[in-house]
């Protein structure tokens, strides 16, 4: 038995295909050790057959034959199927990085046009395995040891910029979220109007004099 999926033993596919061969016009039942009997189908020697929903969890998928005269077969080996379609959670943290950023820290403003982004998964998430970061289209890993990831050089254009970032299970399994960095121009200090001339009587009291 054989399931379709990302790898022998973990999908996202909560209605994975099995494979098989049985006897020709023999009726083959599969069971799974979480929810009982998952599908039946009369198949015509080699099969697929597509299970109902399966929970999420660890599955022991076993089949057993039975032919037109009501003979049943033994109970074949047991398949390992894990079903996960619970996506990751938003991360941790993820904007820019500290080098990156001229302003505050954290408040992901900067005005430096090439720039790094990092982040770093949720704590409870440790089967997040990469990160995509849909305006360049751009994935990398996501550290094993604890959790981080970064997108170098990415190209900021003046002003906000909303970034989109999607995270990716080992099963497959996907989440989006979003971030806005902005890039701003350094402040530049300059005067506006003429220059003044105050006179002062030194004789006289100082006056406190408004410039506008």
């Amino acid at each position: 038995l054989n399931p379709t999926g990302n790898s022998p033993d973990l999908t996202n596919d909560n209605t994975p295909t099995i494979g098989g061969s049985a006897e020709a016009n023999a009726l083959v039942a599969l069971n799974s050790s979480l929810n009982g009997n998952v599908a039946s189908a009369i198949v015509p020697g080699s099969f697929q057959i597509t299970t109902s929903v399966l929970a999420n969890g660890t599955h022991g998928i076993t089949a057993t034959a039975t032919d037109a005269a009501g003979n049943t077969s033994a109970i074949s080996s047991t398949l390992t199927v894990r079903v996960d379609t619970v996506a990751p959670l938003a991360p941790l943290a993820f904007g820019l990085d500290p080098a990156s950023d001229t302003g505050t820290l954290g408040d992901n403003l900067t005005s430096t046009t090439i720039v790094d982004l990092d982040g770093v998964r949720a704590t409870s998430n440790t089967d997040v395995v990469s990160a995509r970061l849909v305006n360049t289209n751009t994935t990398v890993a996501v550290s094993q040891v604890d959790g981080s990831f970064t997108f170098t050089n990415v190209t900021l254009p003046f002003g906000p910029t909303l970034f989109t970032l999607e995270l990716f299970d080992a099963a497959g399994n996907k989440s989006t979220s979003t971030v806005t960095i902005t890039r701003n121009a350094n402040p530049v200090v300059t005067s506006n109007g003429a220059a003044r001339t105050v006179s002062v009587n030194e004789d006289a009291a100082p006056t406190l004099i408004t410039l506008t």
